[in-house]
């Protein structure tokens, strides 16, 4: 099950996932092996991917509907950065779709309740 941290947790969390993302560029920046580049951009994608979510969860209790969809874009084409395979493809969608189910739905149907909709104007034939 995915939770959101308390804020000084995501603070370290952030930290580290910025150092490790800094150490993967300087090591693609010298590799030539084409299956250890592959490797990298792998595991590059995967700690991205903690990082945007770490930015998902950061402000979320926050959030304001102009702040949706936050990192989420982000997020997802993290994802989508390391699939290889229909396997993998079908776990990250389950993933990211659980998380979204169980805090996104929530969250945006909580704050359209709040919203000021205007009236529908039609047109007046008469």
């Amino acid at each position: 099950m995915l939770v959101f941290y308390p804020f000084n947790d995501i603070i370290q969390a952030n930290k580290l996932a910025e150092k490790q993302l800094n150490t993967i560029d300087s090591c693609m920046a010298w590799v030539t092996n084409l299956g250890q580049r592959k490797r990298l951009s792998y595991l590059r994608a995967r700690i991205a991917g903690a990082k945007y979510h770490i930015a998902l969860n950061s402000e979320f209790e926050k959030y304001q509907w102009t702040d949706l969809p936050g990192q989420m874009d982000s997020w997802a084409r993290s994802f989508l950065y390391r699939i290889d395979d229909i396997s993998s493809f079908g776990n990250i969608m389950s993933t990211q779709n659980r998380f979204v189910q169980q805090n996104y739905v929530e969250k945006i149907n909580k704050l359209r309740k709040y919203q000021k909709s205007e009236r529908v104007s039609f047109p007046c034939y008469c």
